[in-house]
C-alpha cells in the first residue's frame, strides 16, 4: 500500500494557493484542509480570536485523513517558519511524503489581488508575512520531502 501524501501550501494571501490547491485536492481525492474554511464553519472567517480552536481542528482533520491512508492538501499561508516546521512534523507522524508548494507570487501582485477580493487581508499583515518568507524561506530543512515553486 502506498503512503498517503501531504501537500502543504506556502505563500502570501492572494498568491493563488486556493485557486490551485482546492482543485488539486479534488483531483487527488485528498482531504482539503483550509483554516479559513474552518474559521467560517465556526461562525466568522474574519474572527482571528479563535485561532487556537481553528488550528486544533485543522490538525485533527489532517491527522484523521493521513492516519486513515488518505492524502491531504493543506491550504495555508505558512509564512512563519516555526509554524511551518510544526505542521510538517505533524504530518510526518503518518507519512514521509510531505511536499511543500511555495507560491512565489510577487508582493505587488498579491496586494493588487487582495484589494480586488471580497475579503481583504490587511496590507500590514501581508507585508509582515512577506518579510517572514524573506527572512526564513521554505526549504527542505523544514522537513519537506520535496519542495516545488508554483
Amino acid at each position: 500500500m502506498t503512503q498517503p501524501e501531504a501537500i502543504i501550501g506556502i505563500g502570501l494571501p492572494a498568491s493563488g494557493k486556493s485557486t490551485l490547491l482546492k482543485p488539486l485536492a479534488q483531483q487527488l481525492n485528498a482531504e482539503y484542509v483550509c483554516p479559513d474554511e474552518i474559521r467560517r464553519e465556526l461562525g466568522d472567517v474574519n474572527d482571528q480570536s479563535r485561532n487556537d480552536k481553528v488550528w486544533e481542528e485543522a490538525y485533527h482533520r489532517i491527522g484523521q485523513a493521513l492516519s486513515s491512508g488518505r492524502s491531504v492538501v493543506v491550504d495555508v499561508t505558512n509564512c512563519n517558519a516555526a509554524y511551518r516546521r510544526q505542521l510538517v512534523a505533524h504530518c510526518r507522524q503518518w507519512t514521509d511524503q510531505v511536499k511543500g508548494a511555495w507560491f512565489r507570487t510577487q508582493l505587488k501582485v498579491c496586494l493588487q489581488r487582495n484589494q480586488a477580493r471580497e475579503r481583504h487581508v490587511p496590507e500590514k499583515a501581508i507585508r509582515r508575512m512577506e518579510m517572514e518568507l524573506q527572512t526564513d524561506p521554505p526549504s527542505l530543512g523544514d522537513g519537506f520531502s520535496k519542495l516545488v515553486t508554483a
